[in-house]
C-alpha cells in the first residue's frame, strides 16, 4: 500500500498510443439507442396545433361576440386588428416549420 506521499500508480505504465480507447458499456444502453426524432415531431405538432387552435378560438370569439352583440362591432374590429397579425405570423411560422421539416 502506498504511503500518503507516494503516487498510487507510480510504477505503472500507461499506453496511450492505442486508437481504440477503453470501451465503456453502460447497462442496456448504446450510442444508437436514443433517437430524439419521435419526441421532436410530437412537440412540433403540439405547438403547431396549439397555435392553430388559438387562431381559431380568436376568430370564433369575434364572430360570437358580434352575433350575440356582446360589444360593438368597432370594438371587435379593433381587437382583431391588434390580435390577428401576431397570431397569424406565429401560426404561419409554426406551420411552415412543422410541414417543412416533416418531409425529412
Amino acid at each position: 500500500m502506498p504511503t500518503p506521499h507516494e503516487e498510487p500508480y507510480a510504477g505503472t505504465e500507461v499506453d496511450l498510443t492505442q486508437e481504440d480507447g477503453p470501451q465503456l458499456e453502460l447497462q442496456g444502453l448504446s450510442a444508437d439507442s436514443y433517437d430524439p426524432n419521435p419526441k421532436r415531431e410530437q412537440v412540433r405538432g403540439t405547438i403547431a396545433w396549439f397555435l392553430l387552435g388559438l387562431l381559431t378560438m380568436t376568430i370564433l370569439f369575434a364572430f360570437i361576440a358580434v352575433a350575440f352583440q356582446w360589444t360593438a362591432y368597432d370594438n371587435i374590429k379593433d381587437m382583431l386588428g391588434i390580435l390577428l397579425p401576431p397570431i397569424v405570423g406565429l401560426v404561419g411560422s409554426a406551420m411552415g416549420f412543422y410541414f417543412g421539416r416533416s418531409t425529412d
